[in-house]
């Protein structure tokens, strides 16, 4: 298999799925539907630049873009998860939080100096890509966004489905875990696998984790029209 084909994949899936939530948000005009739909769209970029990167190497353009958008990405998922699940006081400090950190990143990331050597080592030991940006701040900017919201993600997904039991919302916590697991565990060289083996892991992880979100999602819209039909009559 062509190691681009598994991140073409998942930007397809990606595609199909922010488009059905913003469908939704059209429809219904829900605010976490609009700020998935966002955050899924940023996902479909970054795993293009991941098929970029595997066909035709990392440049330091791509990072700089491909470094923001994969936090800013995580950031919108946690606060729609929080919009669905919170209060608006809540929801708006979330919103307020990712914005301040995501025009950070994007300003830091677009001005900081890249260690090339670092970016052409990470590519060669099959690792993503990390502590690339000469400044620290730049580099800390990153796990100060991704890691709480991806917290918020599977947490809120757990917590959901305490209340409910719905299985929609274990497939969610499932996604959000393997998510978190591919993305936040070592990789390459660390961990004793090769080049090729490592890349493999982390898409095929990525993928896995957007299938398992993705199925969430659908099953939740049809325990929706299940108990839609108990009252009304609803298309299936």
């Amino acid at each position: 298999m062509s190691e681009w084909l598994i991140p073409a994949i998942t930007a397809a899936l990606s595609a199909v799925f922010a488009a059905l939530l913003a469908m939704r948000f059209v429809e219904r005009r829900r605010l976490h539907q609009a700020l998935w739909a966002a955050g899924l769209a940023l996902f479909v970029v970054a795993s293009a630049i991941e098929v970029l990167a595997i066909t035709g190497g990392w440049s330091e353009g791509l990072y700089r873009v491909y470094f923001p958008v994969t936090a800013i990405m995580v950031g919108l998922l946690g606060a729609g998860t929080i919009a669905l699940l919170s209060h608006r006081t809540a929801t708006l400090a979330a919103l307020g939080y990712v914005a301040v950190v995501g025009v950070l990143l994007l300003v830091f990331s677009a001005v900081d100096a890249v260690r090339v050597e670092a970016l052409e080592s990470a590519a060669t030991a099959g690792e993503v890509p990390t502590g690339v940006f000469a400044t620290t701040l730049t580099r800390v900017l990153h796990p100060l966004l991704d890691v709480p919201a991806a917290a918020f993600l599977l947490g809120g997904a757990v917590g959901s489905w305490r209340k409910t039991g719905g299985t929609y919302n274990l497939l969610i916590a499932a996604g959000a875990l393997v998510f978190i697991v591919t993305h936040f565990l070592p990789s390459g060289g660390q961990t004793g696998l090769s080049v090729e083996q490592s890349a493999f892991v982390f898409h095929l992880g990525t993928l896995a984790g957007t299938v398992l979100l993705f199925a969430g999602y659908l099953r939740s819209r049809e325990v929706r029209r299940e108990d839609l039909s108990k009252t009304v009559a609803v298309p299936a």
